[in-house]
């Protein structure tokens, strides 16, 4: 229940951020929009499978109770056909916290990323939207920043904690493990449904 709260709560700050004014917005920037609405509303509930890796990836039972250094993403696929990503990272001491969303087409290459930056010493919200056509050309890329609470923003402090960019999915750290893949295809008896799967990251 605690994973799908989180999906869920990363698909509302998704549609708090990601749409645009309408005016001067391309077909494309608006394709991939709509791309993204359609992969997020066909998964189902729940995490299907959770692993801990790399080195090596292994698959666990469930995830750890908390976080406070570290990574793990949500991989959301179809067969073994990966089409969105969850990436969360926890800076030391939870000093800084970013999210990532990476939707994917068919192809597999990179339609739009998602981050959102919350650095609590420097007391910013950071968040960067990137669309990508199919050769991996940043088309349009739209930043925003505000104050996380009542204080002023502390700009000398901050920090930017750049996301890794995975512009494939089979630049993303798990995708050629075979076995993990393996298991990923065969989530549902046809290898074909949407599986919702959870990667926990080890600290290195």
């Amino acid at each position: 229940m605690g994973q799908r709260l989180t999906a869920l709560f990363v698909w509302g700050a998704f549609l708090l951020y990601a749409p645009l004014p309408v005016s001067g917005r391309s077909k494309q920037i608006d394709g991939i929009d709509q791309l993204c609405r359609d992969i997020v509303a066909e998964f189902p509930d729940g995490p299907s499978l959770v692993f801990s890796g790399p080195n090596p990836w292994t698959e666990i039972d469930a995830p750890p109770p908390e976080m406070t250094e570290g990574a793990w993403a949500y991989v959301y696929a179809e067969g073994p056909g990966i089409r969105w990503v969850f990436l969360r990272e926890v800076g030391p001491g939870v000093s800084w916290l970013e999210d990532t969303n990476y939707f994917y087409r068919e192809d597999g290459t990179l339609a739009k990323r998602q981050r959102n930056l919350s650095a609590f010493k420097s007391n910013i919200n950071l968040d960067v939207t990137g669309y990508y056509d199919p050769d991996g050309k940043l088309l349009k890329e739209i930043t925003r920043h505000h104050a996380l609470a009542g204080k002023r923003e502390n700009t000398s402090t901050f920090a930017d904690h750049e996301p890794p960019l995975f512009p494939s999915t089979s630049d993303v750290p798990f995708s050629d493990d075979p076995s993990l893949i393996r298991r990923l295809a065969n989530v549902h008896s046809d290898g074909q449904s949407p599986a919702q799967v959870l990667i926990v990251f080890r600290a290195s």
